[in-house]
């Protein structure tokens, strides 16, 4: 059996009017890589990721380096998104959009902690109001990852800047509504106030927000 690696690429030239933002993919043929051993052991045990730049212990330089380059013009490809919850009376997107930038501090649970923690710089969230709007309305970067929170040592913060304002505001019915996010945080733990999100139904809620309400 030949075994096949598949590496998700983009277009060096992004700003080619025809490559501009398009995915390639690029097949290299596990010889190619010299590997030796069981290649489904060998490439969980050698494959690792920092950010977006990945690292393969069982290869040669020079195609490690190729994987360097494919994978370095792929950030986006493996962005992460959430979705982060907000009392407007207390802290609202408006407020966002003025301070330039914020500290998300002040989270007090355990499973939200932890995705405060595994976020990444240039990750993109949701900025959810909940209490009575209970709708996702812009989309925040991740412009610091976790450090200890200023009033509890104990817990973390990030610091998140305003990125992008819906069209309109996609509310919680709306979502609920819809069966393609049957399997969505926001629709099994509404109550969690920080939260994954997948790169999928991010899509789908930013074309939600584009089309009009009947």
């Amino acid at each position: 059996m030949l075994w096949w690696i598949a590496l998700p690429a983009r277009h060096p030239d992004r700003q080619h009017p025809t490559h501009a933002g398009t995915r390639e993919v690029v097949f290299l043929p596990v010889s190619f890589l010299n590997i030796k051993g069981g290649v489904e052991k060998q490439w969980t045990q050698h494959l690792v990721r920092e950010g977006s730049r990945f690292h393969f212990g069982f290869c040669n330089k020079k195609i490690q380096r190729l994987f360097t380059i494919l994978y370095d013009l792929t950030d986006e490809t493996y962005m992460n998104y959430w979705l982060m919850k907000t009392e407007p009376s207390t802290f609202s997107w408006d407020d966002l959009v003025r301070d330039k930038k914020t500290g998300w501090d002040g989270v007090r649970n355990f499973q939200a902690r932890n995705n405060l923690k595994a976020m990444k710089k240039g990750d993109l969230a949701f900025i959810y109001h909940s209490m009575d709007d209970k709708a996702v309305v812009g989309i925040a970067k991740i412009t610091k990852e976790n450090y200890p929170d200023p009033k509890d040592k104990d817990w973390v913060a990030v610091e998140i800047s305003p990125e992008k304002k819906l069209k309109r505001p996609v509310t919680l019915a709306e979502v609920k509504a819809d069966k393609r996010f049957a399997d969505m945080v926001l629709v099994k733990s509404s109550r969690l106030s920080v939260q994954p999100v997948t790169a999928a139904e991010f899509d789908m809620i930013v074309a939600l927000s584009e089309k009009k309400v009947n």
